[in-house]
């Protein structure tokens, strides 16, 4: 054999070897069918993504135009701000789906599993999805379109960060000062309290001393009489200490036995007991003050909750087309939304009734793919401006008046404590 041809053969031999290395290197592929379907379901989370982006930067006026507390508001933001990453992140591990698939495509059509003409075509076959909405939208095929779109709302999420950014700073600055001013107003309070007390608390003592000084001074003045006298008696008249102290001298010898005691002196128990008596009434003030503080704590803290309205359970609907619409409870048409059902009425019961009947609970009907597929994933509660569940599933409304009925009961006992520490401070002054 020439050695020319020996060494095509060697050739030929090492091609084969290379190209069967080559085809084991390839991982299996999918069909073409479930290549577009992934494709197609790849392109509709993008377009969900963009709508919950979107969503999520007409929310930004929301902060503006509350009347939330800063605390609540921050919190909000930040709730966004995760949203926003979430998204973001989502959109990433989308970009980097779809170039793989897209990438798999020159291989299927290089091992002959399908035509270019054949992909082509029915890459250019109109697909459609359901927008948030409810209405079916044109959906993009194109890698050069969906491409684009995603580095739009990348683009987009980079400025939302900023403002969400901006948005927790101010919120962050004003609770600190409006903190600073509730530490203020509560020191100077309790500043207030202790003065008060404290002036008490002289005054009482003022009065403890007053029949003591009086007493020391009516003993002094009684002593001084006494000795001056006596002086004068022993001075004026020698004879008469002589006979006296000759008849003390009999009685004692006289009476064998011993004198009874002295009897308690009635001012100095009047005075014990007024001791008792000031001290316990100082006690009870001092009780009743770390009461008032503890039930004022606990209001601030009920204050700082976030509630809402009470649901409502009224009858009727305000649009014509809804005259029809049947209630997902109770099935009654027309006759009042969802919401203000009072067959069903905690949410626990619908929870409940929901699981049963096997329906979605944001949009309230069976046929639904759940979770953030549902059709009003994105559409916001009408009690908690929230999103991700039905208005009729919010508890917000039922834990607010738990939290305003432990309000008010507080308030209440804030009163009486202010009532009796009136009484007390009176008692105190009389």
């Amino acid at each position: 054999m020439p050695s020319g041809r020996i060494e095509l053969s060697n050739e030929l031999r090492r091609a084969k070897l290379e190209l069967k290395r080559l085809k084991a290197a390839i991982p299996p592929l999918p069909t073409p069918e479930d290549l577009y379907n992934d494709i197609v379901h790849s392109h509709t989370e993008v377009m969900y993504l963009t709508e919950l982006i979107d969503n999520v930067k007409s929310d930004i006026t929301f902060f503006f135009d509350s009347n939330e507390s800063w605390k609540v508001l921050e919190r909000d933001a930040r709730i966004k701000e995760l949203s926003v990453e979430n998204y973001n992140l989502r959109l990433r591990l989308l970009r980097k789906h779809l170039s793989l698939l897209f990438s798999t495509i020159p291989i299927m059509i290089a091992k002959k599993v399908t035509s270019a003409k054949a992909w082509q075509t029915q890459m250019l076959t109109q697909q459609y999805y359901t927008n948030q909405s409810g209405a079916k939208v044109p959906l993009p095929m194109s890698q050069g379109d969906i491409g684009r779109i995603m580095n739009d709302y990348e683009e987009t999420i980079q400025e939302l960060f900023m403002k969400m950014k901006d948005i927790r700073s101010e919120c962050l600055h004003h609770e600190r000062n409006r903190q600073d001013v509730s530490n203020k107003r509560i020191c100077d309070s309790i500043q207030s309290l202790r003065e008060e007390v404290s002036q008490l608390r002289e005054e009482l003592q003022q009065r403890e001393d007053e029949p003591a000084k009086k007493m020391r001074k009516s003993s002094q003045e009684n002593m001084d009489t006494s000795t001056i006298s006596e002086q004068a008696k022993i001075t004026d008249n020698a004879e008469f200490m002589e006979t006296v102290q000759e008849e003390l001298e009999s009685e004692k010898m006289e009476h064998s036995g011993e004198a009874p005691p002295l009897a308690d002196d009635p001012q100095d128990e009047a005075q014990g007991s007024q001791e008792n008596g000031e001290e316990e009434l100082l006690q009870n003030i001092k009780n009743l003050e770390e009461q008032l503080n503890d039930v004022h704590q606990k209001i601030r803290e009920l204050s700082r909750m976030r509630t809402c309205q009470p649901r409502q359970y009224e009858a009727g609907v305000y649009r014509l087309q809804e005259s029809k619409m049947p209630c997902a409870f109770c099935g009654t048409l027309g006759a009042h939304y969802s919401d203000s059902c009072s067959r069903v009425r905690t949410v626990q019961e619908r929870r409940e009734f929901l699981r049963n009947q096997k329906r979605c609970t944001i949009c309230l009907e069976r046929e639904c793919e759940r979770g953030y597929h549902c059709p009003k994933y994105s559409r916001r509660c009408h009690h908690c401006k929230q999103t991700g569940h039905a208005s009729a599933m919010c508890e917000l409304p039922e834990k607010s008046l738990q939290i305003n009925a432990q309000k008010a009961h507080y308030e209440a006992m804030a009163d009486n404590i202010l009532k009796s520490l009136e009484d007390l401070r009176r008692s105190a002054h009389i």
